[in-house]
């Protein structure tokens, strides 16, 4: 037979046409057949392992949708255990039968149409499914169930940065002098606010009582006939608190220059004795002075002895009734030293001759004060802005050619003290300089004209446009007054007690 083909191949080249037709059938049938074997053989492995090509190709319903897009979210891993038929059910599809399992024998990831993903791309882990740490945070049930865990009863909030931070956050956008009220639209009302915020508690009083009466009774030791006096910032009626110090001066405390080595060591064993720590120093006047710490309230005073400390009374009745009995001026006189205090220009202790003092700044007050007319009666943010405006710009006030008196600015005094950068007369000798060394007189002026400029540029910026909450916020902050309202919390002062109350479980996770 292949002889009389290749005979009729050779004979008849029509043949060879038909014979290739032949070929290509046969060849195509036989693919055909082989690609329906694998189909078959790969139909029956997927059943086998629970996966129906209905799947691949079928539609898929919403109830299966659902499903699919559930296991998505919850790390694409699928836990079905398989359906056990009960005697009221039946299952209505074959495809219902199985629980997709890969060929490990571990469950199977399960793709977006039904059927198991087995070539997936591994991927890191999410951020909300790293950790343990991670997932409760995220989870709202974990994060309720967290809140009603902690119990608030027994917890002492402690003043540390991150509670400090915690608490200004959750009072926004009240500064501290504010929270528990309405923020003030007038600088007066706010310079008030801010008064009564720093105003001492009952026991910020009793602890002042009680370092005033052991210094007394420490001198009387080795002077007894002293007497103690308020004098600077303490005669001006500013409150006795912790991180200001007290200013006195002692009568009848005369120290003769042969005894003064046994007077100081006779001081340094009494005060060690009644728990003060003591340090000997002068003063801008050059008045000997003991500057004291007293260990548990943590009190600092500076009392001036010896046969000049008499030099400071006129100074100290001039503060008491020109400052203190006038509230307008002492809320003033508050306000200007938490800002130079704020910006390292004050000393307050008053025993660094070439930084500001706080007498220096309650006589450029006074001076601002009895500059008015008799029957012109300013308020708070009248006589703050004037301070400003004339202490911030040269055209008003010349540092280099006039100096201050407490007599006040109408008649400007030529400059008594021309080396200084600024002369503050003393009002009890005005033949001194109370600022003879200062070096940040410059300094001095730059704060007051910003502190001008801000203020009356906060009532003309748009809300949205504020970088601060208040008025007084723009040039003296707030945030080292935020560990003052923990302070009144806990003395159980309204409404501080109240506002820390209700943020104490924000304030607790800040521990």
């Amino acid at each position: 037979m292949v002889n009389s083909v290749f005979f009729s191949f050779s004979q008849h080249k029509h043949v060879q046409l038909v014979i290739s037709l032949n070929a290509c059938l046969f060849f195509s049938a036989f693919y055909i057949c082989i690609s329906l074997a694998l189909f078959g053989n790969i139909h029956w492995i997927l059943e086998a392992h629970g996966v129906a090509l209905v799947r691949m190709f079928g539609p898929v319903d919403d109830a299966e949708r659902v499903a699919n897009s559930g296991s998505q979210q919850h790390g694409r891993q699928a836990s079905i255990s398989s359906p056990v038929p009960s005697g009221y059910a039946q299952p209505s599809d074959r495809r219902e039968q199985f629980t997709p399992v890969s060929f490990g024998g571990s469950q199977a990831n399960i793709g977006s149409l039904g059927t198991p993903n087995m070539f997936r791309k591994m991927r890191r882990p999410s951020s909300s499914t790293s950790s343990r740490r991670s997932t409760l945070r995220s989870t709202p049930a974990c994060t309720v169930s967290h809140e009603q865990a902690i119990d608030t009863t027994n917890v002492v909030l402690v003043a540390t940065r991150p509670l400090l931070k915690t608490l200004a956050r959750t009072c926004r956008p009240h500064p501290p002098w504010c929270i528990g009220m309405s923020v003030p639209d007038t600088v007066t009302e706010e310079v008030r606010l801010f008064s009564s915020f720093l105003r001492p508690t009952a026991l910020e009083l009793y602890c002042y009582e009680a370092v005033v009466t052991s210094v007394t009774a420490m001198l009387r030791e080795l002077w007894p006939t002293a007497e103690l006096h308020p004098m600077s910032t303490t005669a001006a009626g500013l409150p006795p608190l912790k991180d200001m110090t007290l200013h006195f001066y002692a009568k009848n405390t005369v120290v003769t220059p042969d005894a003064k080595q046994y007077t100081q060591m006779h001081l340094q064993s009494i005060t060690n004795n009644a728990g003060f720590q003591l340090e000997f120093c002068y003063d801008y006047r050059n008045v000997m002075c003991l500057l004291l710490t007293d260990s548990r309230s943590g009190l600092r005073m500076n009392v001036r002895y010896g046969a000049e400390a008499c030099r400071v009374e006129v100074a100290s009745r001039l503060f008491a009734s020109a400052v203190a009995s006038n509230e307008a001026c002492r809320q003033t006189f508050l306000l200007l030293d938490a800002l130079l205090r704020q910006n390292k220009i004050l000393d307050d202790t008053g025993t660094n001759p070439e930084a500001l003092n706080s007498e220096a700044v309650a006589t450029m007050l006074v001076a601002i004060f009895n500059s008015y007319d008799a029957n012109d009666t300013p308020d708070t943010g009248r006589l703050l802005m004037d301070f400003f405006l004339t202490y911030g710009f040269c055209a008003n006030f010349d540092m280099f050619s006039h100096s201050v008196t407490a007599r006040g600015l109408r008649e400007p005094t030529s400059k008594v003290h021309p080396n200084a950068q600024i002369s503050v007369l003393d009002p009890s000798n005005e033949g001194h300089n109370l600022t003879y060394r200062l070096e940040k007189a410059a300094h001095l002026q730059a704060v007051f004209n910003y502190c001008y400029t801000a203020i009356s540029q906060f009532a003309q910026v748009e809300e949205r446009q504020l970088r601060a909450q208040s008025v007084l916020s723009t040039i003296i902050g707030g945030e080292s007054y935020w560990s003052r309202v923990l302070q009144l919390y806990h003395e159980g002062i309204s409404p501080y007690f109240e506002v820390v109350n209700e943020k104490k479980i924000f304030l607790i996770r800040a521990l």
